[in-house]
């Protein structure tokens, strides 16, 4: 029983726990978390739009953002840092000349794009692992209980 008991705390603190935080601790190979760099002996959050152990890797397409969390879905292009850009051209005509002119700007308010899809899915998981660690708690602690029962009631068909 008591290894059952340590096994789910390690589950709980090690596997699940951390997917939901927001920060992350050197592991025993001295590396960080994904998404975060060794700074001062500390684990610190990698710059919007990289990842890496040294957080020098851009977000691979087509993530972006925090984490790269954020998905461009089928825009082209897709900045690591800033998503989905929004190009618009534009003309002035001055003294017979004419100059184009590009902006750029976040495609974000434009459409909508699925936020966090991977920490939903990590969530998912979380949940669907902790709800089958408790049918597993509950199946030994059955599996406990019949045994002391049939022990002391031969009669029982155990």
């Amino acid at each position: 029983m008591a290894i059952e008991i340590l096994w789910l705390n390690f589950i709980l603190f090690y596997v699940i726990f951390p997917t939901f935080a927001k920060t992350c601790y050197i592991n025993n190979s001295g590396h960080c978390c994904e998404h975060f760099m060794l700074i001062e002996n500390k684990c610190k959050p990698c710059a919007p739009g990289y990842t890496g152990k040294t957080c020098s890797i851009p977000c691979p397409t087509p993530s972006y953002g925090s984490e790269c969390q954020h998905s461009c879905g089928t825009c082209s292009p897709c900045h690591h840092v800033n998503g989905c850009s929004v190009y618009t051209k534009s003309t002035f005509t001055q003294q017979t000349r004419t100059t184009p002119v590009i902006t750029f700007g976040s495609k974000d308010e434009l459409t909508s794009t699925p936020e966090y899809p991977q920490k939903k899915k990590h969530l998912l998981i979380a949940f669907f692992s902790l709800s089958c660690l408790v049918v597993i708690g509950f199946l030994i602690l059955l599996k406990i209980y019949m045994k002391k029962h049939c022990k002391k009631f031969t009669t029982l068909n155990c």
